[in-house]
């Protein structure tokens, strides 16, 4: 089924098309207990539908670009499927677990931050491959000292607004948790630890001499790893794919998300808006808006 929401009235113009298009008929406009719009199309495999993504996407993104705040946030869910029926998540760390990419955080320490940053967005938007991005980021940080990585952990890595509500409800269940991450080592193993995550994988910055070389050790970890780590947890925990859950919000993620049976988009770049699962751009609720989908959808 697909749920939209919005913290505000949903647009006619928008529930017109997406009936007209779609041939739905049967909405049902519900309002959770912060007062907030969610409109339920209970048409099973909506997104298998050409329309949907030809018409209705473009839509959705159009209507968000011209909102400053109150972005509207959707969701495609499995018919009769809980939260807990997904045995494995799978979390992206920056920008996604996290609110900052750690790569930039530490260029404003060496004074090339914008440099950076506008590598990263072009490799988050598909325009460059991330070993190529990430050699020409690295490049402009060689030689900062490697104490700027516990300064940026501490002063700048904040995680996500919903993650620790949603990491309680995982381990509650006794589910498993997983960082899959094109950052660094120094930040993924602290979250881990903290955080109870069983595992993580990212890359290992090379330092000498107390400086950042620039260079990576060992294999860089890009989509195809992150892609390929997924499966072999997944095969090593005896977890059917259809019950993992992946979150990310670039193209990095993508490869990912599309051997996952729910893909989830934490205030993602527009190649993951079009193609994830669930899109959530809810800055008050962020991740624990997942639990309320899940909550429409069984209403």
């Amino acid at each position: 089924m697909f749920i939209l929401h919005s913290k505000s009235a949903i647009p006619t113009y928008l529930l017109d098309n997406i009936k007209q298009n779609l041939n739905a008929k049967n909405l049902k406009f519900l309002k959770n207990d912060n007062g907030e719009n969610f409109v339920k199309f209970a048409e099973i495999n909506l997104r298998q539908q050409s329309n949907f993504d030809q018409q209705i996407i473009p839509l959705l993104l159009n209507e968000n670009s011209s909102r400053s705040g109150n972005k509207l946030s959707w969701a495609f869910l499995p018919e009769n499927k809980n939260f807990d029926d997904f045995k494995l998540f799978a979390f992206d760390m920056d920008s996604t677990l996290i609110t900052c990419e750690c790569i930039d955080e530490l260029a404003d320490f060496a004074g090339c931050k914008d440099q950076v940053a506008q590598i990263t967005e072009e490799a988050m938007q598909g325009k460059l491959s991330y070993p190529q991005s990430l050699r020409k980021r690295l490049h402009l940080l060689a030689g900062l000292d490697s104490n700027i990585l516990q300064k940026v952990y501490q002063q700048r890595v904040h995680l996500q607004v919903g993650i620790e509500f949603l990491l309680k409800q995982i381990h509650n269940f006794g589910l498993r948790s997983v960082i899959l991450s094109g950052g660094f080592t120094y930040f993924t193993e602290r979250l881990r630890i903290e955080y109870g995550f069983d595992f993580a994988t990212s890359n290992e910055l090379e330092i000498i001499g107390g400086k950042i070389t620039g260079n990576v050790l060992g294999e860089i970890i890009d989509a195809q790893v992150k892609q390929q780590t997924l499966q072999n947890l997944a095969n090593q925990w005896n977890i059917n794919l259809q019950n993992v859950m992946v979150f990310g919000d670039g193209a990095n993620d993508l490869a990912m998300m599309k051997i996952a049976g729910l893909s989830v988009g934490i205030f993602a770049k527009e190649s993951v808006q079009k193609y994830a699962d669930v899109i959530i751009n809810d800055n008050n609720q962020g991740h624990k808006l997942l639990f309320e989908f899940f909550k429409i959808s069984n209403l």
